[in-house]
């Protein structure tokens, strides 16, 4: 490979970046690549759908007994979808379209939170359905879960999308007035 790229020539640093692009264009053009991603595509499918619909029924199950089984499923599937379409959308986004470091922040940090949800109520599943009773923290946060992901929703969509350059870029703020006036000015002595 160190022959082929000849990474020991003497050219410049753009032909040699050029010909370790072109290495990965390779890379990622062979057929087994693109079988190992869609297959890595397909079990984070899987398994992102699977946990979202445990989100979704474990948040809302919990409160069968004040909601009825048509509440409490209309507002598991309600859950499912949020944090189902909210994952994939946040994964989406900061792998091809946010670029700036608040942006990717917020989206970061809500994927994260999502994910560390959905495997609290994974484990809240597992005990269900071996019949083991759930510890305090785990009943605890069933208990108050729901209002995670309505913030989450709230806070975090919003975090996300006013973070975004060209909304801001379309509001109309002018950023150079806003920089000039909060730098500091020198004092007079």
């Amino acid at each position: 490979m160190m022959l082929r790229l000849n990474i020991n020539s003497t050219g410049d640093d753009e032909e040699i970046r050029s010909r370790f692009k072109n290495a990965y264009e390779r890379i990622a053009g062979s057929d087994d690549y693109a079988r190992n991603q869609s297959s890595l595509r397909l079990i984070q499918v899987c398994v992102i759908t699977a946990s979202a619909c445990a989100t979704g029924f474990v948040n809302a199950f919990a409160h069968r007994e004040r909601l009825g089984w048509v509440g409490a499923s209309l507002l598991a599937i309600l859950i499912t979808g949020f944090v189902e379409k909210f994952y994939f959308a946040l994964r989406h986004g900061l792998t091809t379209i946010y670029k700036s470091r608040k942006q990717r922040f917020f989206a970061s940090l809500s994927r994260r939170v999502i994910q560390i949800t959905m495997i609290l109520n994974a484990g809240i599943l597992c005990a269900w359905v071996v019949g083991a009773a759930l510890p305090e923290s785990l009943r605890l946060y069933n208990q108050w879960s729901i209002a995670i992901h309505f913030s989450l929703a709230l806070i975090g969509v919003s975090a996300v999308r006013d973070s975004d350059a060209v909304v801001i870029s379309r509001s109309g703020c002018d950023f150079t007035k806003v920089i000039a006036t909060t730098q500091k000015r020198p004092r007079l002595r």
